[in-house]
């Protein structure tokens, strides 16, 4: 099982990526360079590396607990080992669906398939409240409108009520009867730990996939060291150009892109 998830979703994410990529392949360029406003939100910039720095940490321990515990197909939550395990999936679970690059890149591709220009902008906080609408209006619907296997994914594995009864300890594990009870402020319903369990492995598995595509696109488009697109606009008339730049630091080189004006 933990394999087909994996190269299922792999597949998903790069037939997402190339689909972006054939809409609107300037965006997509600015999507995998990382195109973002600055912490004063006044200044256009690529290669920013915040949110994915301020995730590193969370993306060293979720790789080394799944290493851990789903080397092989067959992984069960028993005893006090598994009320142990199951805690630490439902706060993995919740600090993925968190993640604030995470977020914004799923935004960002649903907004490309959906023809929108690429928003340098993207503040998380704005849809800190009515997520499960917000993902659904720009993610799902767009994925699916393109008839996406991901989507199927992303329905599977977002859901609002798990991330927010971990975040507010308003959840009940049984380990006998192997149910989880949450208690959103809807009500409260049951999963049973398997149900939990593909949802944990599909977000687990979503997010790592995408982050590695979109790295492995990163470093290939950058070591081509040239201009990689045509001039546009970004703001008030302003033409830019996007480049691939081979830097040396040091006594490595490490491959990263440019925005530099048209005069």
């Amino acid at each position: 099982m933990i394999q087909e998830i994996k190269y299922s979703i792999e597949d998903a994410v790069h037939e997402l990526i190339q689909r972006a990529w054939n809409t609107n392949q300037l965006s997509s360029l600015l999507l995998i360079a990382r195109g973002n406003m600055d912490i004063t939100g006044m200044t256009y910039v690529v290669d920013d590396i915040w949110d994915i720095f301020r995730w590193k940490t969370q993306e060293r321990f979720y790789i080394r607990y799944l290493n851990k515990n789903y080397c092989k197909d067959g992984f069960l939550y028993q005893g006090e080992d598994g009320l142990d395990d199951l805690n630490i999936e439902m706060m993995i679970y919740s600090h993925i669906w968190a993640s604030n690059d995470f977020l914004k890149t799923l935004y960002r591709l649903g907004e490309i398939l959906r023809g929108d220009s690429y928003s340098w902008r993207i503040d998380v906080d704005d849809f800190a409240f009515g997520k499960k609408k917000w993902m659904q209006n720009n993610v799902i619907d767009p994925i699916e409108a393109n008839s996406l296997q991901i989507s199927e994914f992303l329905k599977e594995a977002y859901c609002t009520p798990i991330r927010n009864a971990f975040a507010h300890a308003l959840y009940d594990i049984n380990v006998e009867n192997q149910k989880i009870t949450i208690y959103p402020q809807s009500g409260y319903y049951t999963l049973d730990f398997s149900e939990f369990q593909r949802k944990f492995l599909y977000s687990a598995f979503l997010i790592n996939s995408l982050h590695n595509e979109l790295m492995i696109l990163h470093d290939q488009y950058a070591q081509m060291n040239c201009c990689l697109t045509k001039p546009f606009i970004i703001s008030k008339g302003v033409k830019c150009q996007l480049f691939g730049q081979l830097t040396l630091r040091g006594d490595e080189i490490f491959p990263e892109f440019r925005i530099k004006k048209v005069f």
